[in-house]
């Protein structure tokens, strides 16, 4: 990851969208190194390891719904 990379943490339990999204800002620019979890309890960790500049994240996971995400 370079200097001026953005580390984006993407929380999403869709593999397609998780896949589309992704291509769809490195087309935008190469500026963002995407990490990505499946569940909240994944992103928590990566988030207790790692800091992220942007979260994105579905509201609807399987193991948390809404904005208790």
């Amino acid at each position: 990851m370079g200097a001026t990379s953005i580390n984006l943490l993407l929380i999403e339990d869709s593999k397609m969208d998780s896949h589309l999204l992704g291509v769809l800002l490195r087309e935008s620019t190469s500026l963002f190194h995407i990490q990505h979890a499946e569940r909240l309890s994944d992103a928590l960790q990566k988030l207790a390891e790692e800091k992220f500049d942007v979260i994105l994240s579905d509201l609807s996971l399987p193991d948390s719904y809404g904005f208790e995400t």
